[in-house]
């Protein structure tokens, strides 16, 4: 049976909405594109071992920051593994789509989730904020290889409304792609190099 990977409940607890604490939004919209974001290619032999869709669509996920626990609107989500070969799972991706009229709101929620987490749970780590191939980043990154998660990025598309998650899994010793914190960092960028270059061309496609 193939090891797990340990997730730090708490660390998780901060983005990942429980299913019983979802509620459904007002208004929703499905968008049949959003599935081609769970087809992105990746270097290195990173790939997709499993793409699961969201359940209970449309809901509302909760956030908790710094001033208590707010909502995010999910009109329509994937859940995305990405490994590589003969590894434990490198990437918890998870793909969601605003309800319209409410990514402005639903970017400024997960920002502040995000500033909360690394007032927190991670050390007061400074919240890392960039822009790559026109993609709003932000991110929490850990300083060892400690715990079920290393660090945590959050990706913003403002054209086409879409909020892309990704938990960067610390892995069992005999079962990771790195062997130290420097060869980490380089699969790490390379991952959030392809998704955002994947996530650009995306849009010019929709555009």
């Amino acid at each position: 049976m193939k090891s797990r990977v340990l997730i730090a409940g708490a660390l998780i607890q901060l983005l990942i909405a429980a299913p019983s604490d979802a509620k459904a939004p007002v208004l929703s919209t499905n968008s049949n594109e959003l599935v081609e974001y769970t087809r992105c290619e990746f270097t290195g032999g990173l790939t997709a071992i499993t793409v699961e869709r969201a359940p209970d669509l449309p809901m509302d996920r909760p956030v908790d920051t710094g001033v208590g626990r707010k909502y995010v609107s999910v009109a329509d989500g994937y859940r995305v593994i990405l490994e590589f070969p003969n590894t434990d799972p490198f990437v918890n991706l998870k793909i969601e789509l605003s309800v319209k009229g409410r990514f402005s709101a639903d970017k400024r929620i997960v920002l502040e989730g995000m500033k909360h987490l690394s007032d927190t749970s991670l050390g007061t780590l400074a919240l890392e904020r960039g822009m790559q191939h026109g993609v709003d980043m932000a991110a929490v990154n850990g300083t060892r290889l400690e715990g079920g998660v290393i660090g945590i990025y959050s990706f913003f598309d403002d054209e086409s409304g879409i909020i892309a998650t990704a938990y960067i899994l610390n892995q069992l010793p005999e079962r990771r792609a790195f062997r130290d914190l420097q060869q980490y960092r380089i699969l790490r960028d390379r991952f959030a190099e392809d998704f955002t270059s994947c996530m650009s061309m995306l849009r010019r496609d929709h555009g």
